[in-house]
């Protein structure tokens, strides 16, 4: 009998005979009857040549008996193979049988199933009676009180093998080689084996072959699996990058996983911040991608590598923010006018301009008649008719013409002298109208003389 090795089959013997003796009547042995020929006493004597007493009791029930018949694979050297069988694989008298169930003695027609293709052999053994219960195409004899284990054997002759094939499309800049990307398998534990692109690989048949890999996060691709079939039938299989494949047994498959490099984007921000009088715009910061103009906030594809970035740093303005941030992939500034980006990367670059405060300060100098100056009086001081402090700074808007004076009872001004405190902008006056360039500062001197009395 081919059955499994010996412990196992010490072990299902062993359950098989706590089964029984559960099931059989207490008290009686293998094979012992449970009639009993010696006589009872005053019991009376029959003679040979008495008549025959008509017996009229009802037949004596028989319990039913367990049968084991359990499926087991094999590969072509004989070795087992640890795979989960559907319940189904068994028929007894048509019906499916499961693993193992009560059957009355009597006689069954047993029939195994062709698991996927492959033909499966019964041995079978009954340890009660030291027999094969099997006769004839599959014929189970079940007699009362048989402990009865049935291997159904399957054995697998033909290959099972699995071969990837990676499809790469490099249409926006992309340098990957198919043979570059390798997985892979898991399956039962302890199953772990390499797969190159385009190489046929054995592998063991069963549910949820994983294939594994850091390769499914390839920088600048999106890969999806197109299809798997089994090359033997045409059959397209169940399979995901997620949850695996089923993998008949015998079945050539073949896997196609695509990878398309993705478009490698840039998007520049331009920002200007007026908070010190400037009136400029964002436009005007004139932001170039290897010398071509670009729209603030708007996606450029380009090709992966390094790539010029360039623009103006308005007058009045000073640079408060700089720099580059990955949405997708690798790349970032390299230079203070140079960004890289990998294959299919995705980047923002962000360029603020921020004002500096556009200031006049008015200084006054009062003389009396004599022109000789007064201190203890104070003119009033004003910027389009507001008051302002004297010696202070007040910010005001760029390019726009502000009227400045100074006033005081008695006296008339008799000059006004403006000059830049720092060396950017620049300012024009008129009169007493000043029009000042975004982030100059200027100091105005208003001189005011008592007026001659008559």
């Amino acid at each position: 009998m081919k059955s499994p090795d010996s412990l196992l089959n010490i072990m299902k013997i062993a359950v098989l005979g706590a089964i029984i003796a559960i099931l059989s009547p207490a008290g009686l042995a293998w094979g012992q009857s449970t009639a009993d020929d010696s006589p009872v006493a005053g019991d009376s004597p029959v003679s040979e040549d008495s008549p025959p007493i008509a017996d009229d009791s009802p037949p004596v029930p028989v319990d039913p008996v367990f049968v084991l018949i359990e499926p087991v694979l094999r590969d072509a050297n004989g070795e087992f193979i640890d795979l989960i069988f559907d319940e189904n694989v068994v028929f007894v008298d048509g019906e499916p049988f499961g693993f193992g169930n009560l059957l009355d003695p009597g006689q069954y027609q047993v029939t195994l199933d062709d698991y996927q293709g492959i033909s499966g052999e019964l041995d079978c053994e009954d340890f009660a009676y030291n027999v094969n219960p099997i006769s004839g195409n599959n014929v189970l004899t079940v007699q009362p009180e048989s402990a009865i284990y049935c291997s159904a054997n399957y054995v697998i002759t033909q290959r099972t093998s699995i071969k990837i094939v990676n499809v790469v499309y490099n249409n926006d800049g992309g340098t990957l080689e198919a043979s570059e990307v390798e997985y892979t398998i898991t399956g039962a534990p302890g199953f772990d084996v390499a797969l190159p692109d385009r190489q046929r690989v054995d592998v063991a048949p069963g549910p949820s072959l994983l294939l594994v890999t850091g390769r499914f996060d390839i920088p600048g691709y999106s890969s999806h699996l197109r299809k798997c079939v089994d090359r033997n039938t045409g059959e397209i299989l169940d399979a995901s990058l997620l949850n695996g494949i089923d993998v008949p047994i015998g079945a050539k498959v073949q896997c196609t996983i695509v990878h398309n490099d993705l478009k490698t984007k840039i998007k520049i921000n331009t920002r200007l911040i007026n908070n010190g009088g400037g009136s400029a715009s964002a436009d005007d910061i004139n932001a170039q991608l290897d010398g071509y103009p670009v729209n603030s906030g708007e996606w450029i594809t380009i090709t992966p590598g390094e790539h010029s970035l360039t623009f103006d740093e308005l007058d009045g303005y000073f640079l408060q923010r700089f720099d580059c941030r990955q949405v997708r992939g690798g790349g970032g500034l390299v230079s203070n006018d140079t960004v890289f980006l990998e294959a299919g990367a995705k980047l923002v670059c962000t360029i603020t301009q921020n004002d500096y405060a556009t200031q006049i300060k008015l200084v006054p100098i009062v003389r009396d008649a004599n022109g000789k100056v007064v201190r203890d009086v104070t003119p009033t001081l004003t910027i389009d008719g507001a008051t302002v402090a004297k010696n202070v700074r007040t910010t005001v808007d760029a390019d726009q013409a502000h009227t400045i004076g100074a006033e005081l009872a008695g006296y008339d001004t008799t000059s006004t002298t403006c000059e830049n405190r720092r060396d950017r902008g620049g300012f024009s006056i008129d009169g007493n109208d000043l029009t000042l360039q975004t982030g100059t500062v200027v100091r105005c001197v208003i001189t005011l003389r008592e007026a001659a009395s008559y």
